[in-house]
């Protein structure tokens, strides 16, 4: 929480929040303390996240400073607001970066796999130089990674041999992605490419020289972009490169929040809520002017997200100006009132009493009436003095307890957050989830087991191991859990942990999830599991050899029989664990890509109840038309 006082007639104050980059990036959504309308919220897209670009190394590209590299200023640059990384493209595209960097370079390497990079909504950022400027025809003509057709050769300003002076830059397009960027006087280009006249050039162009000839033009691609500087990004052309100007740029081109919302990169693309707010400023989850159709939140396209508030589209508020004639009351407090309900409750409860009371005793009852109120009060059950005492027809979830109570309170927070999603979107209502003690406690009545994995967790004893066997036996289903998928499985000290608890176990074969198990379909359409980790793979009870996908089928027929036990590494219950008011209690990802993991950990929860509950019904499902055509003969 940060305090802050807003000072009388001031409309807009500002408010400075120090937080690590790391905890910039998962903030979500800011709140005014204490007040609980939609103006005192402000939802949060990827607007603090900080970017991974990736710049394209050449063949004499290093880590020393050198103010010749051309990538030396952009690297100055964009370093305060974004992960940089350097390398090959090849080695870039599997870091799955958001923005890649080049400079000067004719042919990007690998071009097919960074256009459908581009496609799938990466941003692509070139700039010119003296290879580009002397490349053939034909390479500038057939490039798709190129916004516009280049001309061959440059134009040089201001030398022994030109005609003319530098120039300098014109004003921005106000609606455009630079707009409201001022320039300073003292920036000249010498030289630039220049790109050959179309029809669309002018569409295509976002900033230009006052002599109307592009200085950056950009291109769609797909859900990307691809942009071109059609100078150096060194002072080897310009002296744009040391100027302040030159970051803003940058920094509107790749900071997500500022790039996404600008209406040229919304025009004709689908966004699907993740998060809407109420008039109350309450956040619920749900699958331009902002109307009950398109309410304020946050929405999404592709791997990006924008949000929408209130503050973004009201004018700017002014202080009301009223005739002296008009008297105007300040600071008025609401007057003190005294909440009621309880009092009214135990009124109405005497009464009815009263009332029954009274009727008895007229009707000559009396006695009965007595007799029968003391039986119903003696005969009321007692609430349960441990969560561990549930009747046999309730539906819990259950964690192993561990030797660690860290792990134990997040594993209970976990199955407490499944718990809720179960109850909101399907028909399962079950209740509270139970720590229990495998030395101590029966778990035959618990459908599902949720073990994390410690390494200093204990060995079971051989009656625990009896218990445990015949759980499994007997229709049971655990999912175990190392908590590791995010570090290498060869120095996980949980593995070897795991290799001696199921020592005892009556374990089948197993084999990863296939791609056409009920568990992949029993509630969500869903094709991996992650939790607060996405990396780790789901291992199940492996299908029979001679299992194979009919011909009448879309799947194999191997899910008749719930698969007894589960292990994978994803940390499920971090990603699924919420606290007392319902929020989610530990991080998972950056930012909304983060949440939108999240949301696919509960989706996986889901399907692995309903997986354990329901078994393969819905693999029945499909055999339903061959079931009626075999009744039918």
């Amino acid at each position: 929480e940060v305090p802050f006082s807003a000072p009388p007639n001031m409309s807009e104050i500002e408010i400075n929040f120090d937080l690590p980059n790391e905890l910039r990036a998962r903030v979500t959504k800011v709140d005014v303390v204490g007040q609980s309308h939609i103006g005192a919220n402000y939802v949060i897209a990827d607007q603090l996240r900080r970017p991974k670009v990736g710049i394209i190394a050449t063949t004499n590209s290093d880590e020393t400073i050198n103010v010749f590299d051309p990538m030396h200023f952009v690297k100055t640059a964009i370093e305060p607001f974004a992960d940089l990384q350097i390398g090959t493209i090849e080695q870039l595209l599997l870091a799955s970066p958001d923005i890649l960097i080049s400079a000067d370079i004719v042919s990007i390497p690998n071009a097919s796999a960074v256009l459908e990079w581009v496609r799938g909504g990466g941003l692509l950022i070139r700039f010119a130089g003296p290879r580009i400027a002397a490349a053939a025809d034909t390479l500038l003509r057939d490039d798709p990674l190129m916004p516009v057709v280049l001309r061959n050769g440059g134009r040089n300003f201001g030398g022994a041999m030109s005609w003319d002076t530098p120039k300098r830059l014109a004003a921005f397009d106000a609606q455009g992605v630079f707009g409201g960027l001022a320039i300073p006087e003292d920036i000249l280009i010498n030289t630039q490419v220049l790109a050959q006249p179309e029809l669309e050039l002018n569409s295509k162009t976002l900033a230009k020289l006052e002599d109307q000839t592009p200085l950056v033009t950009a291109l769609s691609i797909g859900s990307g972009r691809s942009i071109f500087f059609h100078t150096t990004a060194n002072t080897q052309w310009s002296n744009l490169p040391l100027s302040g100007l030159f970051v803003d740029m940058l920094s509107r081109l790749i900071r997500p929040g500022l790039r996404q919302e600008n209406d040229f990169d919304l025009a004709g693309t689908k966004w699907t809520p993740i998060r809407t707010l109420d008039a109350f400023g309450s956040a619920r989850l749900s699958s331009t002017e902002i109307t009950k159709a398109l309410p304020i939140g946050v929405y999404a396209s592709q791997d990006h997200t924008i949000s929408r508030n209130v503050g973004d589209i009201l004018p700017k508020i002014i202080r009301a100006d009223w005739p002296d004639i008009v008297q105007v009351k300040r600071d008025v407090e609401p007057p003190d009132t005294q909440d009621l309900r309880a009092p009214i409750w135990i009124v109405a409860f005497a009464l009815l009493i009263a009332d029954l009371f009274a009727s008895a005793w007229v009707s000559g009852r009396l006695l009965a009436f007595v007799v029968i109120m003391f039986a119903v009060s003696i005969a009321t059950p007692r609430a349960p003095l441990f969560a561990e005492q549930i009747v046999p027809d309730e539906i819990a979830l259950a964690h192993v307890k561990t030797s660690d109570r860290t792990v134990d309170e997040i594993a209970f927070a976990g199955l407490l957050g499944l718990t809720e999603t179960l109850f909101l979107r399907t028909s399962i209502e079950p209740s509270p989830p139970v720590s229990v003690d495998l030395e101590k406690d029966d778990i035959a009545l618990f459908p599902l087991l949720y073990w994390p994995i410690t390494d200093q967790q204990p060995i079971p004893s051989d009656q625990s191991y009896a218990k445990l066997n015949s759980y499994l036996a007997s229709g049971g289903v655990i999912l175990f859990d190392t908590r590791d998928a995010g570090q290498s499985r060869a120095i996980s000290p949980v593995n070897g942990t795991l290799r001696r608890l199921l020592s005892g176990l009556n374990i089948p074969p197993l084999d990863i999830v296939p791609a056409d198990h009920v568990l992949t379909r029993a509630f969500y359409l869903l094709q991996s599991f992650p939790g607060r980790y996405a990396e780790g793979s789901v291992w199940i009870e492996a299908a029979p050899e001679n299992t194979v996908q009919g011909q009448d089928r879309p799947f194999r027929a191997l899910n008749d029989g719930v698969t007894p036990v589960l292990i994978g590494g994803n940390d499920w219950a971090a990603a699924w664990a919420i606290d007392d008011q319902g929020r989610a209690l530990l991080p998972v990802g950056r930012g909304f890509s983060g949440e939108r993991q999240r949301e696919m950990a509960r989706r996986f929860g889901v399907n692995l109840v309903m997986h354990v509950l329901m078994g393969n019904y819905k693999s029945d499902q499909v055999h339903v038309p061959a079931l009626l055509e075999r009744l039918g003969q």
